[in-house]
């Protein structure tokens, strides 16, 4: 049905529906736990492969390789655990140093897999970049560059004073480039961040605004109504809802 009005138009009734707003952090920032979430999946999904390829070589391999992959694999699963529980048991918001905890967890985790696999000969340096990149993203500016000269002095010294036969050009070339990765992320990621916040703050006011001019029609005593294009009712203040007898329930 239809209600009349003394303007000449018909206003259909209109059932009000709710609209919920996201938090501005889910839609512009990167939420921590949700990056977390697949770090710890890529960390146990290396270690058990790598504790594998330990198992199938187990009787030829030289035994420091060994012990650094079940010690790896043990301390893996332990931190994760300890990390899923924290995080996704108990619901608590990462702060900035378990999120430092596990990003420099990670760097020494790449290191000793890079040094049981032949240091600079090792194919898994590339792994050195996914960190470093994470770390980025994850902490402010000067972690994400200290991440990335932690993880270029590791491979260093493992190359130079575990390795030293494998030390050539290549390895500089690499640690220029971790270190280039360390800072162009990190000046990204920090960009991310700001630009998020910041909308963030464009919108906390407007939701202010929205509050106080709501607040500020329910209380005046002049009926403020509005329809759109069809003529159909889109608002009605209280004092409006009284001129034209109408309840909150029937439009």
């Amino acid at each position: 049905g239809v209600v009349g009005s003394d303007h000449g138009f018909t206003i259909p009734r209109k059932r009000k529906t709710a609209v919920r707003l996201q938090p501005t952090e889910s839609r512009f920032t990167v939420r921590r736990v949700d990056v977390l979430r697949w770090i710890y999946l890529a960390r146990l999904t290396l270690v058990s492969g790598i504790l594998v390829a330990a198992l199938l070589v187990w009787r030829t391999a030289e035994p420091t390789q060994t012990l650094v992959a079940t010690v790896v694999f043990l301390a893996s699963f332990g931190l994760t655990g300890f990390s899923l529980w924290f995080t996704e048991v108990r619901g608590r918001e990462p702060t900035d140093a378990f999120v430092y905890l596990q990003v420099v967890f990670d760097v020494f985790l790449v290191t000793a897999i890079v040094h049981v696999t032949g240091g600079a000969d090792s194919t898994f340096a590339f792994l050195y970049i996914l960190v470093i990149s994470a770390g980025a993203l994850l902490l402010p500016l000067p972690g994400g560059v200290l991440v990335g000269i932690l993880a270029t002095l590791l491979y260093l010294a493992d190359t130079v004073g575990l390795h030293p036969g494998t030390f050539r050009i290549e390895v500089v070339l690499q640690m220029a480039l971790f270190a280039t990765v360390a800072v162009v992320t990190g000046l990204l990621g920090d960009r991310v961040r700001r630009a998020g916040l910041a909308v963030g703050r464009m919108e906390s006011a407007l939701r202010r605004l929205q509050l106080d001019t709501g607040d500020i029609l329910a209380h005046i005593g002049t009926g403020v109504m509005t329809v759109d294009a069809e003529g159909r009712l889109m608002y009605l203040n209280p004092a409006g809802e009284a001129l034209l007898g109408l309840s909150f329930l029937e439009w």
